[in-house]
């Protein structure tokens, strides 16, 4: 039986004899191969390399391996939907490194055979969330169309018992079984994709803002070798308590431990193990210093310093050289009346799983510099250059399903600009505009609403979208009491 995957077909690249690796790709050594290896967060094509030098006999035509891929986790159902789908393939290979607990895509494939999951209704769809993950899967998938594969872990250096798990004869058959996995179903609404701007009160309120923005605005856009992604460019986030609050979000299947995990990370200067880069170390040992000590003793030393700003993008390595490609490009500190306002850019960015725990490490940034400062913490705003969510992901239905009925959209009449108050006498329609403080800032005065609409609108009067359809309507009721009706708006 010949290889057949149903997810990633597109990918496919053969091998001869172990040469031609494409990044990127499903790189296939013997399609009628038997067993499989994933290597998680390492990249597969350093377990390849040192594989083919030290055993070639593993590359050849006829070779019991399949395929050599990595398995970060959100590819966990296409995996199973491409194993179910190729009985032929009857044990798996788990190598390489998951970063930290962030991810534990090894726990994945174990738990679920061993039926180390819960069945459980997820924003009205039925799902399977595997114990101590806060991954959900397809009900579609049962451990019993896996009986017959087996798996084991190993260490990638570990080659003579990895081998000796490759070579040993298994016999047992089972029939293709084609797993067609739900896909979320999306509306398109006219936007400048280039274009949005989001205020939050939390966190969590913010997750659920750029879910909505992305899932009723993003355009569809073909990436390459990873596929179509649902996107927005620019996207802009202002949440005003930066708090963390895990547990609200523990419906929508972020978990605690992961959370804790991100904000440990974020703060150590530790390179992990064989990981290309970090955050942590990018911002406190990658430099030759700390930048997150420097930063934090010059606010303290003057409060209106101008010069904390952190870049974590190595133009050379990142960009030139493409040894590694960080997500979080840029941290910039600041006093804002009297809080500490942090200023985040990210290069590209996963909403779905990724997004709240970025939050969350960014937090963990602004009270490291707020204990060494003595600046209590305040907003933190987010630029994503390229946001998306993966239309493929089966997670989707049920977050945005939970998200449509928890989202709340707050009137946002407490403009930062003032406030105003319309009144008509004499033929005339004025509106007064006030301070936040309640001080006179002007006074405008027309004989029609659309007269000091366009006066507004010259002086950017009115920043929030709520307020400025509260003045039409004061406006136009000014002048119906004025004039009888209403002449032009």
């Amino acid at each position: 039986m010949e290889f057949e995957p149903v997810y990633l077909a597109d990918r496919l690249n053969h091998t001869e004899d172990g040469k031609g690796f494409a990044k990127n790709k499903l790189n296939v050594i013997n399609p009628r191969g038997t067993v499989g290896v994933v290597t998680l967060w390492t990249d597969p094509e350093r377990v390849w390399n040192q594989w083919f030098g030290e055993l070639p006999g593993l590359f050849v035509r006829d070779s019991p391996l399949v395929a050599i891929t990595s398995l970060y986790g959100n590819g966990f159902p296409q995996f199973l939907a491409n194993l179910a789908n190729n009985p032929q393939i009857n044990k798996i290979v788990v190598t390489g490194k998951d970063i930290g607990e962030v991810v534990p895509s090894s726990k994945y494939l174990p738990s679920f055979l061993n039926r180390d999951f819960e069945e459980i209704e997820f924003g009205g769809i039925r799902m399977n969330k595997i114990n101590g993950t806060s991954f959900y899967l397809d009900a579609q998938f049962s451990p019993e169309m896996f009986s017959h594969l087996r798996t084991e872990r190993f260490r990638q250096s570990d080659l003579e018992r990895i081998v000796s798990f490759i070579s040993e004869e298994t016999s047992q058959r089972k029939d293709r079984v084609k797993i067609e996995l739900k896909q979320p179903a999306f509306s398109d609404y006219p936007s400048d994709i280039t274009n949005h701007n989001i205020v939050a009160a939390t966190p969590l309120d913010g997750w659920m803002e750029v879910m909505y923005r992305i899932d009723r605005f993003g355009k569809n856009i073909n990436i390459g070798a990873k596929g179509v992604r649902r996107a927005l460019f620019n996207l802009d986030v202002n949440i005003i308590d930066s708090e963390v609050d895990v547990q609200r979000a523990v419906e929508f299947g972020f978990c605690t431990d992961v959370a804790e995990s991100y904000m440990a990370q974020i703060l150590s200067g530790e390179l992990p193990g064989d990981s290309d880069y970090s955050y942590g170390n990018r911002v406190r040992a990658y430099w030759g210093g700390d930048a997150l000590d420097v930063v934090a003793k010059r606010l303290k030393a003057n409060k209106d310093d101008r010069y904390s700003f952190i870049s974590l993008w190595d133009t050379k390595r990142d960009l030139i050289d493409g040894k590694s490609h960080p997500c979080l490009t840029d941290v910039y500190f600041a006093n804002n009346d009297g809080r500490l306002m942090l200023s985040a850019g990210f290069r590209t960015h996963n909403a779905v799983s990724a997004y709240l725990y970025n939050l969350y490490a960014l937090r963990a940034l602004q009270e490291y510099v707020t204990e060494g400062s003595g600046i209590e913490p305040g907003q933190i705003n987010i630029r994503s250059r390229f946001i998306s969510i993966d239309p493929s992901d089966t997670s989707l239905d049920s977050k945005m399903n939970l998200i449509k009925e928890r989202r709340r959209v707050p009137l946002q009449v407490n403009d930062p600009r003032g406030y105003f108050v319309a009144n008509g006498s004499n033929g005339k329609i004025t509106l007064d505009h006030y301070s936040p403080e309640g001080i006179l800032i002007h006074k405008y005065e027309g004989d029609s609403a659309s007269a000091i609409k366009n006066q507004l609108r010259r002086d950017v009067a009115v920043l929030e979208p709520d307020h400025a359809i509260w003045i039409g309507y004061n406006l136009a009721r000014a002048e119906q009491e004025l004039h009888g009706e209403i002449k032009e708006l």
